[in-house]
């Protein structure tokens, strides 16, 4: 398995070994990410019947998701995400970043005090791009100007995008940072630059009397990569919160980044481009 050299059974004086490995665990998960599959039982059961040759042993569909949970709460899949950054790190090596953010939809509200249930970690946000109120989480994403995802972090949907830009931005520095209008803020904008030497670049509002340099504008026209990664994590899936739960919502996403990210890789290594094109679902 792909998976095999980072992820495997872990085993202890005390605990029993395990009839399926880590490393086939997380294998499924991805495989069902890029199949396109939207629930776990439709996709083991077709692995199971159709896919025997490649994999004799199929965990049950309750087996399979604690399972998976388990690799979460161990930090595993983000220890594999690490790795994979680490191996490949000249993809990093880059001076502009783009920064952006998506809702995690849970569930669409009418107004922003409607909400029976309660879920950590979630919490009422609005998305201007489609004027409405939804219930979840937002997602962050730091990407390279090629578009790889460098780093990510998941915050309350009220979060404002400007509260992540110094999480999303430790350890870097001179940079260049691509944002919307929704990172406007000049105090951040200067703290940027006095603690990190990190150029902050939004375009401004219409009320504003200052205006972009050339070099800017064209810089900021990059922006549309960050949207064709959104675009492909909405295909596998990440946009919408079908976890009843926190821990769900969180290795759900996890799978869907390191699987997007292996889709990249994947296309790194056979023609040196970072495309989303890997399977039907993207071309």
């Amino acid at each position: 398995m792909f998976f095999g050299s980072t992820l495997g059974p872990k085993k202890t004086l005390r605990e029993k070994p395990k009839i399926y490995s880590d490393s086939l665990i997380f294998s499924l998960a991805v495989l069902r990410i890029l199949l396109g599959f939207d629930t776990e039982s439709h996709f083991l059961w077709e692995i199971r019947n159709l896919w025997r040759d490649i994999f004799p042993r199929v965990p049950s569909n309750s087996v399979f998701n604690s399972r998976l949970r388990e690799l979460n709460r161990k930090m595993e899949i983000i220890n594999f995400y690490n790795k994979l950054l680490e191996f490949y790190k000249e993809l990093l090596e880059t001076r502009v970043r783009i920064i952006d953010s998506q809702p995690v939809i849970f569930k669409k509200v009418s107004r922003a005090n409607t909400i029976n249930s309660r879920i950590y970690g979630m919490a009422v946000g609005y998305c201007p791009s489609t004027k409405e109120y939804y219930y979840g989480y937002k997602l962050h994403l730091l990407i390279t100007e090629g578009g790889f995802p460098g780093r990510f972090m998941l915050s309350p949907a009220s979060t404002h995008d400007n509260e992540m830009v110094m999480d999303m931005t430790y350890g870097l520095k001179d940079i260049q940072l691509l944002g919307d209008k929704g990172y406007i803020d000049q105090e951040d904008k200067e703290r940027l630059k006095s603690l990190r030497n990190i150029d902050k670049i939004t375009p401004y509002k219409k009320n504003m009397k200052k205006t972009l340099s050339e070099e800017e504008k064209e810089l900021l026209k990059l922006r549309g990569q960050v949207e064709r990664d959104f675009s492909a994590l909405e295909v596998l899936n990440v946009k919408v919160c079908k976890a009843k739960s926190t821990s769900g919502t969180l290795t759900r996403l996890m799978t869907g980044i390191v699987s997007l990210v292996l889709i990249m890789i994947s296309n790194w290594e056979l023609d040196r481009n970072l495309s989303v094109a890997f399977c039907p679902h993207f071309t």
